[in-house]
């Protein structure tokens, strides 16, 4: 054998072993220890509609199970727990209601405000009523008519992480990401229009 070969074959197996052992990056929300000391199922949520991957939500937490999408965001896997309304109280401000084109509190804002919005609602420290009493209570809320496609709930959760993990960054102690899934909006200060 030539020591061409024998290099290319080194090359080749290098690169083989350095592939393998790369260890794919996984987040978890609202943190790791829920994922680690909770009974969770995952959701194959592909191709179904909001109203089923809700349905199925709740068929996991009459089981005792906390369900959870995975989502692949920016090379990231991402596990997201989904919590449904009737699995305790929350108070209307510490909901940030959100729908595919509008975040309701105060006023309609954009979803190109979901950033600016989301840092008023995690770090309010019960200065403003409107807005989450702390970080710890504050909750996220996706309200979408029952017939959105998986492509559609996905990328507003996509768009949900993306923008928390942003902020999340700037937090001096780590905040955790409730998302509750519905298609009826919580009461907020703001209840907005039916989809």
């Amino acid at each position: 054998m030539t020591v061409l070969k024998k290099i290319l074959i080194l090359i080749i197996l290098f690169l083989f072993i350095s592939c393998r052992n790369k260890q794919k990056s996984i987040k978890y929300y609202p943190s790791r220890k829920i994922f680690e000391t909770s009974n969770v199922l995952v959701i194959n949520a592909k191709g179904l509609l909001f109203s089923e991957i809700i349905k199925n939500a709740e068929n996991a937490y009459m089981k005792q199970t906390k369900p959870y999408l995975v989502l692949n965001i920016n090379k990231t896997e991402r596990h997201i727990i989904l919590h449904i309304k009737n699995e305790g109280l929350v108070k209307g401000r510490n909901i940030l209601l959100l729908d595919k084109d509008s975040i309701y509190k105060e006023n309609n804002f954009s979803l190109v405000e979901l950033n600016r919005i989301m840092k008023k609602h995690y770090f309010n420290n019960n200065k403003s009523i409107q807005y989450s009493e702390n970080q710890e209570k504050a909750v996220i809320e996706l309200y979408l008519n029952k017939d959105e496609s998986y492509d559609t709930v996905k990328a507003l959760i996509d768009k949900i992480i993306i923008e928390f993990d942003t902020i999340n960054k700037e937090s001096k102690k780590p905040l955790q990401l409730f998302l509750i899934v519905s298609s009826k909006p919580s009461k907020t200060d703001y209840t907005p229009p039916k989809p």
